[in-house]
């Protein structure tokens, strides 16, 4: 079933479509055309041959569930020699921190065979591990091809009709697979073959998450009042808490402004907004180059970086994406044990949905808002409960989501050490 579907549907479709990518390239915006001409460069292996190479791969922000892995990897094996793929464009600003662990990271070329077998040979790796579910049936099946063992780490597919299919038909053929969640597991079970290890160890980006927290913050600013942050946000959920913007101020709180978009455009955009609004506010590279935070009410980020930090101490949380069509990460502001707000299109989160049923010191620990008053009632109940005994509470509850890395990364190793020894 799998060579015939990447034999006869598979590759003549996509070479379809990448024929017709030339025809219609003036119709793409700026990030579509920097994502196809990533798919076109010329890679050249950095390091020596070797033959103790781990290879993941990730897509954008899901290299966010790679970090802790890769940490975990070298701990085990420091003279292992890691190699990371990626899928966007966008990957590159979040490699920062673990630089000094990867020998070098690559821009995954076009699904197709002819770029991907010299792909694998160059590297020779002794395993590939994908991140959470940017998984292309080209590079699966060639690296089955090579018998090369395969896992996927926090795993969370929809489970679907369709992705059932997918996952019968090519992570059949993985090593393993660890997801997110237990009830996933027992699904997975009765898709794949009984030979492929299946898990649910938890979800890596906890680990990272943590990790992070324990490192100095970049922020230079003494927070010494009271503030909330608005994370990720997108104009679907700006429309929901503008009208009510002023009414939160008016409890007290300062708010961190943290778009999901930094780019010079959107942030005038809603400078506009805030200027209409007759709002008080500066932005954060001003704070950055010494102006004072006293009088503003709004800190408007335009720099990327600095989120997970403004997090840390915050009163609480709204995370974007909510209103849109999908919650970006609520897993900062929950290890920071902080209440966090989303609006209703959550249901890609296992975080979210778990942390939603959670009520901890009178109040959610997910708080689900439809419009603009839920908002403001949302934050209106932060003022009434206890923070530190909020927070203590939750941080106990998190530790359960740690070290899911540490066990992965085990099963991978004697996975690989088996097979070598076979």
């Amino acid at each position: 079933m799998m060579k015939f579907l990447i034999y006869f549907l598979y590759r003549p479709f996509f070479v379809i479509i990448k024929s017709l990518v030339p025809l219609f390239k003036s119709r793409f915006d700026e990030k579509t055309l920097a994502w196809f001409k990533l798919r076109d460069e010329e890679n050249t292996i950095s390091f020596s041959s070797t033959d103790n190479v781990f290879w993941f791969h990730a897509s954008s922000g899901e290299i966010e569930y790679a970090k802790a892995l890769i940490r975990e990897l070298k701990k085990a094996q420091p003279q292992a020699t890691v190699v990371v793929t990626y899928s966007s464009p966008s990957a590159i600003r979040l490699f920062e921190n673990i630089k000094p662990l990867v020998n070098q990271f690559i821009p995954l070329p076009w699904d197709q065979p002819k770029p991907l077998v010299k792909l694998i040979n160059q590297l020779n790796p002794k395993t590939v591990i994908f991140a959470r579910t940017d998984l292309w049936p080209e590079l699966i099946f060639q690296l089955k091809q090579k018998n090369i063992p395969t896992f996927v780490a926090s795993y969370n597919p929809s489970l679907s009709n369709g992705n059932r299919f997918f996952i019968g038909t090519f992570l059949n053929h993985f090593a393993g697979i660890f997801c997110v969640h237990p009830t996933q597991e027992s699904v997975l079970h009765s898709i794949v073959r009984k030979e492929v290890y299946v898990s649910s160890p938890g979800d890596t980006r906890f680990d990272q998450v943590f990790w992070r927290l324990a490192q100095p913050s970049k922020s230079p600013i003494t927070f010494d009042f009271k503030y909330g942050v608005l994370g990720s946000t997108w104009p679907e959920d700006e429309k929901i808490i503008l009208p009510v913007l002023p009414n939160v101020l008016e409890k007290g709180f300062k708010i961190f402004w943290c778009p999901h978009e930094t780019n010079v455009s959107n942030i005038e955009r809603i400078q506009i907004e805030l200027l209409a609004l007759k709002l008080n506010f500066i932005l954060f590279s001003e704070i950055l180059n010494g102006k004072p935070i006293e009088q503003a009410q709004i800190i408007l980020v335009d720099k990327i970086g600095y989120l997970a930090d403004l997090y840390r101490t915050a009163a609480w949380s709204f995370v974007g994406g909510s209103f849109k069509s999908k919650v970006h990460s609520v897993m900062e502001p929950l290890c920071c044990a902080i209440p966090v707000i989303t609006g209703p299109m959550i249901t890609n989160s296992p975080e979210a949905l778990r942390y939603h049923q959670v009520i901890m010191n009178g109040i959610r620990v997910v708080q689900v808002v439809q419009n603009p008053s839920e908002f403001n009632q949302a934050v209106q109940v932060t003022q009434t409960m206890q923070l530190g005994d909020f927070k203590k509470m939750l941080i106990g509850h998190l530790e359960q989501n740690r070290y899911a890395s540490a066990k992965i990364i085990k099963i991978i190793l004697d996975t690989v050490q088996e097979k070598l020894n076979f």
